[in-house]
């Protein structure tokens, strides 16, 4: 993505909080699309329309807009990764690359509408700044896009999950087995649920950023995307 210089209008946040309530009730239900391969046909179309998006344009190179951007391309690169482990059968692997996408997510969202600019340049400035806590990370999330508790109680019915398969715990561990062989074994409503949500956090995010960057045509793109996903 290139970003030159180019005259910006100002960010209106209730834009956001307009729409956020229509969009976390199309994450929930996307949450029940049970077949894996129309699922993972689906990702793909929606992440190569992302990145098609992503390349339409060059974008204002303030500091926050370079972090934004660099999470919106992991987060598309972890989603892709995933989709690829999965389609070869490499679950175990899919399934560590989980929390470090809503890592990535939860700090675009967070930097976009929570941090101070002292806090923004510090980010892209010392490897070492210190982020809130997941738990107060979401929470500030929730209050600035005005999204309830959807991503605390993501946070609350899944972080450990996510740690566990990150961190080869007992999770990953005991998805090693079949009867006495060792092997994997991942339930398929398991790998849907992580196709599904990896999906969708790149669509929230996607759209977050196209409204930081005034494209008020990708973000209606990307949300689009995310009611013919759920539906």
């Amino acid at each position: 993505m290139e970003i030159p210089r180019y005259r910006t209008l100002r960010l209106r946040p209730e834009r956001i909080h307009r729409k956020i309530a229509t969009i976390v009730e199309r994450l929930k239900r996307s949450l029940g699309m049970n077949d894996l391969s129309s699922v993972l046909d689906k990702s793909k179309g929606i992440r190569t329309g992302i990145y098609e998006m992503l390349h339409r344009q060059g974008y204002p190179d303030a500091t926050k807009n370079i972090l934004l951007m660099a999470y919106m391309d992991i987060a598309l690169e972890h989603n892709e990764s995933i989709s690829l482990l999965i389609e070869k059968h490499l679950y175990g692997s899919a399934f560590a690359l989980v929390r470090p996408l809503f890592d990535t997510l939860y700090r675009a969202l967070w930097v976009n509408g929570c941090a101070t600019e002292a806090q923004i340049e510090e980010i892209a400035e010392n490897d070492r700044f210190k982020f809130p806590g997941v738990t107060e990370m979401v929470e500030a999330i929730d209050r600035w896009y005005a999204s309830e508790r959807f991503f605390s109680d993501i946070k609350t019915e899944s972080w450990e999950a996510m740690c566990s398969y990150t961190h080869s715990g007992l999770l990953q561990v005991s998805r090693r087995f079949v009867g006495q062989s060792v092997r994997p074994a991942y339930k398929d409503v398991e790998v849907l649920e992580v196709v599904n949500s990896t999906t969708a956090a790149i669509i929230l995010l996607a759209r977050m950023f196209f409204v930081s960057m005034n494209c008020k045509k990708e973000a209606e793109e990307a949300e689009r995307m995310m009611f013919e996903f759920g539906s």
